[in-house]
């Protein structure tokens, strides 16, 4: 069966608005954490936190892990779709496909707008999960680039300890405490650190 214009219309539209979310995502999402960092206060202390203490478990392999997990939720759905309507008598499925199908056409609007309600909730949540992921990446990044900087200056023992801190940091003060350390390190022993990248500062 050929495919109809509006069909590859709309999976053109769907790559060519794919293509632009990845280049404007990350300045999209540092705005977003700047302004939680600024205005959040006591009201998102506990996100804030979070975000600071999931960096402190080190460097991971996002990909496969999310992959995976979203390859197990989409089975388990379609597993407890089909045994959901396996269980259910023929005739309850055949009167609620019915029904919907009146719904849809005695309220078009009301379509729409739960069409628009989910489609901002899915987004909004996959901004959220892109927005963690970004921050620990860059977090990690940051951190192990300055400290690399300085490694060649500072004793051994001075990088255990710093690399202790990181692991048992619990929040965005131990976070700037780390970072304020490792600064006035770089200042006593004449070294240029990089800036931090923009979510890590």
């Amino acid at each position: 069966m050929p495919i109809s214009r509006a069909f590859r219309a709309n999976i053109r539209a769907g790559i060519v608005s794919g293509l632009l979310l990845l280049l404007i995502i990350q300045p999209l999402l540092g705005s977003a954490w700047g302004l939680i960092l600024r205005y959040g206060g006591a009201l998102l202390a506990g996100l804030i936190d979070s975000q600071y203490y999931n960096a402190s478990l080190g460097k991971r392999d996002w990909v496969p892990a999310l992959f995976a997990l979203w390859l197990m939720m989409v089975c388990a759905s379609f597993g407890l779709s089909l045994v959901g309507l396996r269980l259910l008598p023929e005739e309850w499925t055949r009167r609620w496909a019915e029904n919907r199908r009146r719904q849809r056409l005695a309220h078009p609007l009301r379509g729409r707008i739960r069409g628009v309600v989910l489609g901002s909730a899915l987004t909004l949540g996959a901004m959220v999960i892109a927005g963690g992921i970004l921050l620990d990446l860059q977090l990690n990044t940051s951190f192990d680039q300055r400290l690399n900087v300085i490694t060649p200056a500072v004793p051994d023992q001075t990088v255990k300890e710093l690399r202790a801190a990181w692991a048992n940091m619990r929040s965005r003060e131990d976070y700037l405490r780390i970072n304020t350390q490792l600064e006035q390190l770089a200042k006593d022993h004449s070294v240029a650190l990089p800036q931090p990248l923009p979510m890590a500062r």
